[in-house]
């Protein structure tokens, strides 16, 4: 495993800096921890500066063999907590093996100083003086507006970035169609990324007209990956490119590693898309399913609610049997009752009726109409009156 970690880092040089802040050289044994240092010394990173540096023994050594014969692997990092484990129980033998050896010479030892064998430095540690300074220079993360003006009323203004944002709702509702006019939307301005799970990407390019309102080369789509390790690998790939907003459409279609029960299972997409929005300043919008019993909670995980920042969620009205176009059918299909479930980012709450235009599957406040055409979007201009 250390030799395809190391491989794998001189592959793709582009995580060196996350490699950096997520493993430790002491990790590593024997020969691998002498190839670390001297990875991570390296400007460029590549395979040949690395071999440039090794003395005629290292070449010579079975750890090197070992990594010149390794297979690189995109989602190396996703190792680290193997890594951590292994060094950690190799650490509890060593510690095991001295209290033996002292109870036999009845000696005894103060525990206390092993502690310091099992614990990994972390140099991640500010000061109140240093967070000030942080994010004094820290630049101003934009606040993306979504272009439905209900949504931004609600939001003052749009959604800030390091969010995870699910979007719930009644069957056919609309789910998919208010998280594709959002992201539709937010691409006029900036690049943004659809996990396309739910239906193919021909059936999403037939449901567009030939006059699409929004920056066709801002707008990412994936159809494949549903391993919640490699929807986090995409999107890491992505935000290097600058891409910071993503859809993906939805729970159900993405798989997690076998856990203990269903409830771990599930809950482990949410921690996970909710620590990679903090970290790496994402706007990440989740579809999600929920239980006739449980609006609140996504389908299998009460932990879902806690880790996301914002909910929305759309439901159908009930038709009006006064009105005769409406007469035989259950629900209204040109109105949804729109609500703010959970909103961290200014704590108001929202409820809503809103207007579903059931040929476009888009939505807007009912003062508004959604019949009249998109009009052309001049990026250019959006772009100069930003920067």
């Amino acid at each position: 495993m250390q030799s395809i970690i190391l491989k794998s880092l001189l592959e793709y040089p582009e995580f060196k800096d996350e490699f950096e802040q997520r493993f430790s050289p002491v990790l590593f044994s024997g020969k691998y921890q002498v190839f670390c240092q001297k990875i991570l010394s390296l400007n460029p990173l590549s395979f040949e500066s690395f071999v440039s540096v090794l003395s005629d023994d290292e070449k010579q050594s079975e750890e090197f063999l070992n990594l010149c014969a390794a297979v690189c692997v995109p989602d190396f990092l996703e190792y680290e907590h193997i890594l951590k484990d292994t060094y950690k129980l190799n650490a509890q033998k060593h510690i095991g093996e001295k209290l033996i050896r002292a109870a036999q010479e009845n000696q005894l030892l103060d525990l206390s100083l092993f502690e310091s064998e099992l614990t990994l430095a972390n140099n991640d540690f500010m000061n109140f003086k240093q967070w000030l300074e942080y994010y004094k220079n820290k630049p101003v993360l934009a606040q993306i507006k979504s272009g439905i003006s209900f949504i931004d009323s609600a939001f003052d203004g749009g959604f800030e970035l390091a969010q995870l944002v699910l979007i719930s709702g009644d069957a056919e509702a609309g789910k998919t169609s208010l998280g594709l006019q959002l992201l539709e939307n937010i691409s006029r301005v900036y690049p943004v990324c659809f996990f396309c799970f739910e239906f193919t990407i021909e059936q999403y390019l037939k449901r567009k007209t030939q006059n699409v309102p929004f920056k066709q080369e801002n707008f990412f789509m994936i159809n494949d990956g549903y391993d919640i390790n490699e929807i986090v690998q995409n999107i890491k790939i992505l935000s290097k490119r600058g891409v910071k907003i993503f859809l993906i459409d939805s729970q159900m279609r993405i798989t997690s590693p076998r856990a203990r029960n269903m409830e771990e299972e599930e809950s482990l997409k949410f921690s996970t898309l909710a620590k990679l929005a903090h970290q790496y300043e994402l706007l990440i919008f989740l579809i999600i399913q929920t239980a006739k019993g449980d609006r609140d909670n996504p389908m299998g995980s009460k932990k879902g609610t806690h880790e996301a920042s914002v909910i929305l969620r759309v439901e159908r009205i009930e038709a009006d049997k006064k009105d005769a176009s409406q007469f035989n059918k259950e629900f209204d299909p040109n109105k949804r009752l729109f609500l703010v479930r959970k909103n961290k980012q200014t704590g108001k709450h929202f409820k809503e009726i809103v207007r579903f235009n059931d040929k476009t599957l888009t939505f807007c406040a009912m003062s508004e109409n959604t019949d009249q055409p998109v009009q052309e979007v001049d990026f250019e201009k959006i772009q100069e009156s930003i920067f």
